[in-house]
């Protein structure tokens, strides 16, 4: 399928919870107690800082540091990033240090201002496959420092898999069409996790910063857990922010599962049809979560998405991760059903 032409979007997303003029007074005084220094929100917004979650973060400038100071929504969310920045903190993995913790409140290094959902966005397909191989080589580093600091043996076990063989039903709603109908036994062999590790969970392009340097740093640590390796993998590719570079893609996948094939009895061939299955299913969850944050209004302007590191409620966005569905289910035998009828989605789309 064609990487689909830019449309017009027009809608401006919804905003956050509370704004920074809100939380500007707060956040200086969580400063002076928890770190004892005097600080102000910069001028530069924090990217990722608002999701469907509403929690708010701030970049705030403490005489030459620049610091990110959050306020979490959710207390559990907020221990579990604190226990997570902890651990990988003490192994020097690619990820903000933890300066000061308390309650819903975190505070942390500022390791950057450009998404690499920002840094995709125009790149040409050789740039844009060596900015994803290193995006997936700082998730093994973030991958093995919370194996050693023992994260593993902390976190929850990650299932999904009832949303996961949901997904085709939801998408079929949302587009008032039916779904093929493939039985779950058929399914649940070819997404079922064969490990239980350290892993990030909700790695998307718009929870990693690019440096000037290059190097990248995961933020956002809120729904780490223990499942596979690969399943990052799954997360930082299948996502609307990442152009469809089917060739590019394929060969880092491969690539990957080669050096991620031990949990698959050193199968290259059957971990990479596991990033095919979950990865389909997983586009087919994202397109539902766009569909129904679209709903009956206009897409959402995709500039203003970008800058906050919001979720891509645009057609483009839409389309990608149907042509990189349709892509990934025609390799696994159990799914290609679904790759033809996902096929047929683009006329469904509201222009």
């Amino acid at each position: 399928m064609a990487e689909p032409t830019k449309p017009v979007q027009t809608a401006v997303p919804p905003g956050p919870g509370a704004g920074p003029a809100d939380m500007a007074e707060t956040a200086a005084a969580a400063c002076r107690r928890l770190l004892g220094v005097e600080a102000a929100p910069a001028d530069a917004p924090v990217p990722g800082a608002h999701g469907r979650r509403q929690f708010n973060s701030l970049r705030m400038a403490a005489g030459a540091a620049s610091l990110i100071v959050s306020r979490r929504s959710n207390l559990p969310a907020a221990r579990r990033e604190a226990a997570a920045l902890i651990g990988l903190g003490a192994q020097q993995a690619p990820a903000p240090r933890l300066l000061a913790a308390e309650g819903e409140w975190l505070i942390q290094e500022d390791v950057g201002r450009t998404l690499l959902a920002q840094k995709l966005h125009g790149a040409g397909e050789r740039k844009g496959i060596a900015l994803l191989q290193a995006a997936a080589a700082a998730l093994w580093r973030c991958q093995e420092a919370g194996a050693r600091a023992g994260l593993a043996a902390q976190g929850i076990e990650l299932a999904g898999y009832d949303r996961l063989l949901a997904a085709p039903g939801r998408v079929a709603a949302a587009l008032k069409t039916a779904a093929p109908a493939i039985p779950a036994e058929k399914i649940l062999p070819l997404i079922r996790a064969p490990e239980h590790v350290f892993v990030k969970w909700d790695a998307r392009p718009a929870k990693a910063i690019v440096r000037e340097d290059g190097a990248v740093f995961w933020i956002g640590w809120e729904d780490w857990g223990r499942r596979c390796r690969l399943d990052d993998l799954v997360w930082l590719l299948c996502d609307e922010w990442v152009p469809h570079w089917p060739r590019g893609e394929d060969a880092l996948i491969a690539r990957e599962a080669r050096a991620q094939a031990a949990p698959f009895g050193g199968d290259a061939a059957a971990a990479a049809a596991y990033v095919a299955a979950f990865g389909a299913l997983h586009l087919l969850l994202r397109l539902d979560l766009i569909l129904r944050a679209k709903g009956t209004g206009d897409w959402w302007d995709g500039q203003a998405c970008l800058a906050l590191g919001l979720i891509g409620v645009t057609r483009e966005g839409a389309l990608r991760l149907v042509a990189r569905a349709a892509r990934l289910a025609a390799k696994v035998e159990a799914l290609k059903p679904l790759a033809a009828w996902i096929e047929s989605f683009p006329e469904k789309i509201a222009p």
